[in-house]
């Protein structure tokens, strides 16, 4: 007498009951319905493959799971369960630098599965373990690097707005034949400006000066009086009006910028550590995967 196979339902654990004309069990109590490769193995993980390629995930991870119930140290189907649980087909996926960014997976969400391996097997599952803690890793890194990428562009905008605040402490001067605005120094300016003063006012005074002492003439001396004054009133006014207050304005932001320094550096070295650390995380999958093809 041929013995007959019985399936039940995984859900209510019902008799299942055979739909010869669908080709499926039916479960009559919960209306769960299996197809009849679900109860051939070697159909079931080549289905499960086909779902893997697709990406088909849940459809994948249905068929792992039921076919786990069978068979809790299949390594196949725990190898197929692990790269499920992290999102990714083929394990060959952790090379890529973008899909470390996007790791958002708890790696520690597997860890059962190195349990639930046979002996043979268990070093097999504990070493792509280490490729997903790894993963987890360098996508805290890389988040941290986001963080300190802002931080980073953050401080260079307020050079940016400290620089601007010089340059307009700066004179604004337009070059008509250029078309343009030219912008001068203040210690230019006043050196600038008192050349053109003393060359000219203060040189009428100078001149007057000479003129009065060769000739002896208290005139021409005492004409050349008012024009330097007029020239150290220009001086005077210029420098305490114009040029101080520009001047303690650009040092003061040039102060600020000096105080901003050690910072930008500390955010420049923990970028550069941070980029260290995803390179050995990054180095470390590789080397595993490459193992694990050997």
């Amino acid at each position: 007498m041929t013995e007959t196979k019985i399936h039940v339902c995984e859900t209510c654990g019902g008799r299942l009951q055979i739909d010869t004309d669908r080709k499926l069990y039916l479960c009559p109590f919960c209306g769960i319905t299996y197809d009849y490769a679900y109860f051939n193995e070697d159909e079931l993980l080549e289905k499960a493959a086909r779902f893997m390629e697709r990406r088909e995930f849940d459809a994948a991870r249905d068929a792992y799971e039921f076919f786990l119930k069978k068979d809790p140290h299949n390594r196949e189907t725990l190898k197929g369960m692990m790269l499920i649980s992290n999102g990714i087909a083929d394990i060959t996926e952790m090379r890529n630098v973008k899909v470390l960014e996007d790791y958002g997976y708890d790696p520690s969400q597997t860890e059962w599965i190195t349990g639930s391996a046979d002996e043979d097997s268990k070093e097999y599952f504990r070493r792509m373990q280490e490729i997903f803690n790894n993963a987890g890793k360098y996508h805290k890194a890389f988040i941290s690097g986001e963080d300190t990428e802002k931080d980073i562009k953050a401080l260079e905008k307020r050079y940016g707005a400290l620089d601007s605040g010089i340059i307009g402490n700066y004179y604004d001067i337009h070059n008509e034949k250029l078309g343009m605005t030219d912008y001068k120094h203040p210690k230019k300016m006043l050196r600038s400006n008192l050349l053109a003063v003393w060359g000219s006012i203060g040189g009428i005074g100078l001149l007057a000066l000479i003129i009065g002492l060769i000739s002896r003439s208290t005139v021409y001396m005492l004409v050349s009086i008012p024009w330097f004054a007029i020239a150290a009133v220009y001086t005077y006014v210029f420098y305490f009006f114009s040029y101080r207050p520009r001047m303690k304005g650009i040092k003061g932001l040039e102060a600020t910028k000096e105080r901003l320094q050690p910072e930008m550096e500390e955010l420049l070295k923990k970028k550069k550590e941070i980029t260290d650390e995803k390179n050995g995380y990054s180095r470390e999958i590789n080397n595993i995967i490459k193992e694990l093809a050997e």
